[in-house]
């Protein structure tokens, strides 16, 4: 008995028949046929090809310039790329594809982002900071910050991206968690809590605040608060990744990426999160629809003052 093989015309696959849809189906592209047309298509190839009524558009000279092709291993399809792409998935049978030669040697951007401060700029303000910086630890004294972006910022990438030398006042410059806590820690400072403070807290640990390894000042502080339920959230961005996830063309991209934190929080169903970064607490309040503090504010919030003042004498 003789058999017959049906190949899919789009992508030249074997067809097998599904019961459920009676038809030839293709698992490569997901295209399905009835076995009439499909017939009818094989007749007409053979006597001359298959005729279609529709518009017949082009690349222009621009567009095809930019056009390359390549056979795809999987199904054997001609995939159509922009001579930028260096990876792909194929649309028929779902194999995913490197272009080895668009790895090597460099491209050229179609574009670069415009920065609304120029490096010259960022440079000119740095140095009036580190110059501000100095003066201070010429004193005697110690710089503190409540943001964890702007402290990783100052210590960290005014040297890397700014090409500004930092060194002699790196050390200097702190988170004011970091240094009350090791005032405390070393016996060297008290602080007296209020007895009515009561408030259920997360702290989310922004991105910048991980890589300056310093969440466990900030936590243990809050710790210490008698009245304070407190809730370390998962290690997980909230999306906001600077402003990029208020632009418009990130949006739905930044609320992918921070869905989970929002999920935790709502669960947790706390009074407010406490974070180190300005930015994480826009995202977080407009997300999670939930007050957000910065953890030196909370400790202000519940310390008692004039006990502490006398615990300190």
């Amino acid at each position: 008995m003789s058999t017959v093989t049906y190949k899919c015309p789009c992508c030249g696959a074997s067809l097998a028949y599904g019961a459920s849809s009676g038809k030839l189906e293709c698992a490569s592209c997901g295209n399905n046929y009835d076995l009439e047309s499909l017939e009818a298509l094989q007749v007409s190839e053979e006597t001359g090809g298959v005729q279609f009524d529709l518009p017949q558009e082009t690349f222009n000279a621009s567009e095809a310039a930019q056009m390359q092709a390549y056979i795809c291993k999987g199904c054997g399809a001609e995939l159509l790329t922009e001579e930028t792409t260096t990876a792909t998935e194929c649309p028929y049978c779902g194999s995913p594809t490197i272009l080895p030669d668009r790895i090597d040697g460099s491209v050229k951007p179609e574009m670069v982002i415009p920065f609304t401060v120029t490096k010259e700029q960022a440079q000119k303000q740095a140095e009036l900071n580190l110059s501000s910086i100095r003066k201070a630890v010429a004193r005697g004294e110690k710089v503190l910050t409540t943001s964890s972006t702007c402290t990783f910022t100052m210590r960290d990438e005014y040297e890397h991206i700014l090409g500004l030398d930092n060194s002699d006042v790196r050390s200097s410059i702190a988170l004011a968690t970091k240094f009350i806590f090791e005032l405390v820690d070393a016996g060297k400072a008290k602080l007296v809590f209020k007895d009515d403070y009561r408030k259920k807290v997360a702290y989310h640990t922004p991105c910048h605040m991980e890589k300056l390894g310093w969440a466990i000042y900030s936590t243990s502080l809050m710790r210490m608060i008698p009245g304070v339920d407190f809730h370390m959230l998962d290690s997980q961005c909230c999306g906001i990744a600077g402003t990029y996830g208020f632009k418009k063309e990130h949006y739905n991209d930044s609320q992918k990426i921070g869905e989970p934190v929002f999920r935790q929080i709502a669960d947790l169903q706390v009074d407010m999160v406490a974070t180190d970064c300005e930015t994480c607490k826009w995202q977080i309040e407009m997300s999670a629809g939930v007050e957000v503090q910065n953890p030196i504010s909370i400790i202000a919030d519940a310390l008692d003052v004039e006990a502490t003042e006398k615990a300190n004498r």
